[in-house]
């Protein structure tokens, strides 16, 4: 293990020397584990969203449906009470 120095300073300006202790950076072991299960929140978490956004899609084409309609209903009225 090697050892790094560093000069430090308190808020009076007077200095004092810090040692820290120096590992090398370790590869992560379980790294394909950690991918499948980001993997499978991403998958979860997408399906979830298509889902919503398949609801939302039906709302609009059902509120497109209802004003469509309301328009012939309003159309009919003037026509019927027109004559």
């Amino acid at each position: 293990m090697s050892y790094l120095f560093r000069k430090m300073f308190y808020s009076d300006g007077t200095d004092f020397d810090v040692y820290f202790a120096h590992r090398p950076k370790q590869k992560m072991k379980n790294l394909p584990i950690c991918q499948v299960i980001l993997f499978v929140m991403i998958s979860a978490f997408l399906t979830g969203c298509e889902l919503i956004g398949d609801i939302f899609e039906a709302g609009v084409w059902l509120g497109v449906i209802i004003v469509v309609a309301v328009i012939i209903l309003i159309f009919w009225l003037i026509r019927k009470f027109m004559g």
